[in-house]
This record gives C-alpha cells, structure tokens and sequence, in this order.
C-alpha cells in the first residue's frame, strides 16, 4: 500500500519535471522560431523536422524521469 505522504512527494516530483519539461520545450520553440531567416522550402522543412526529432528525444528523457520517480516510490 502506497502512503499518502509518498503519493504528495510523487505528485510534487511530476509536477515539477512536467513544468521544467514545458520550460525546455518552449526555450527550445523561441529559439527555433528567433532563427528563422530567409530560407528555402527544403531548409525550412529540415528544420521542423529536427525541430520534432528533438522534440522526441525531449519526451522521452520526460517519460524516463516520470518512471524513475513511479519507481523510486513504488507506485509501478
């Protein structure tokens, strides 16, 4: 059984990471926004493109994090 302070120390963990992991993605969107320039379709495609890549990466570290801390709780 899972104690109620475990649970509020989980709770306060994934909030934390999910709002330093809404920072990073918006600092990263800026970034990729201020950059832009006169390009070519070709070069703005590729920029999207590994715009979301790292996005990906991004969310998976997220998701990593997030189950470290289920586990390290023993929630899952």
């Amino acid at each position: 059984m899972i104690s109620k302070t475990m649970l509020e120390i989980a709770t306060y963990y994934i909030i934390n990471v999910t709002v330093g992991y809404a920072v990073i993605l918006y600092i990263h969107f800026v970034f990729y926004i201020s950059s832009v320039k006169r390009v070519t379709y070709l070069e703005y495609k590729w920029r999207y493109k590994r715009m979301f890549i790292d996005w990906a990466i991004i969310l998976s570290l997220y998701v990593a994090i997030i189950i470290n801390i289920l586990k390290t709780y023993d929630i899952i």
